[in-house]
């Protein structure tokens, strides 16, 4: 290399070294990922059953899924996924997350202010959109809307979780009652691992 070409690489490292950020490169923000789902069996008749599914990354210790109390319907199940998502990541003091889900309502729910809701969102998930705002200032939440039955492989698992709360309905055996939760969730916890982030 010519000592003119050196001395040009040298002033092209020190144009690009004043660009970066004189404070560390990491910071302090934790955001994770959770992909959410809701199933009802027997949607829209007397007997419908629904549960919910929170899948965060294969071998999750908090995968989860569980029933839904109260109205039983797809709706609430997935609003009640998020909620449940939501909730674990702020006990596990994260300050961010994404919520990925394949239902479109789940994501104008999260978006929608309070004065602005319908009648449906204040009938049939009151209490969710209440602990929905209680998390407001706790936790910065971030809908994501993926395509339902796409191959998407979190969307996928989310699915087969949510059926699987579904059918908890059938038996109460393996049934844990989250303490913080219960006034419209039983949650089931799968997996090996010990964090949300995998890492």
């Amino acid at each position: 290399m010519t000592l003119i070409r050196a001395a040009h690489s040298l002033k092209k490292a020190i144009h690009y070294s004043l660009l970066l950020p004189k404070t560390p490169l990491l910071t302090t923000r934790r955001q994770v990922v959770a992909y959410t789902d809701g199933s009802c069996l027997n949607q829209g008749i007397e007997n419908a059953k629904a549960g919910f599914g929170v899948f965060w990354y294969a071998g999750c210790q908090y995968n989860c899924c569980g029933k839904v109390t109260g109205i039983q319907n797809c709706h609430r199940a997935e609003l009640c996924a998020a909620c449940k998502a939501i909730k674990m990541a702020h006990n596990l003091k994260e300050t961010e997350i994404t919520i990925k889900t394949d239902s479109k309502f789940v994501i104008r729910a999260l978006k929608t202010s309070k004065k602005c809701r319908g009648d449906f969102l204040n009938t049939h998930c009151g209490d969710l959109m209440e602990f929905v705002d209680s998390m407001k200032n706790k936790i910065k939440v971030t809908g994501e809307h993926v395509k339902g039955h796409s191959n998407d492989f979190g969307n996928e698992e989310a699915h087969k979780l949510a059926q699987k709360g579904a059918k908890l309905w059938e038996g109460e055996e393996n049934e844990i009652l989250m303490p913080d939760m219960s006034r419209f969730i039983h949650q089931k916890v799968t997996g090996p691992s010990k964090s949300i982030n995998n890492n």
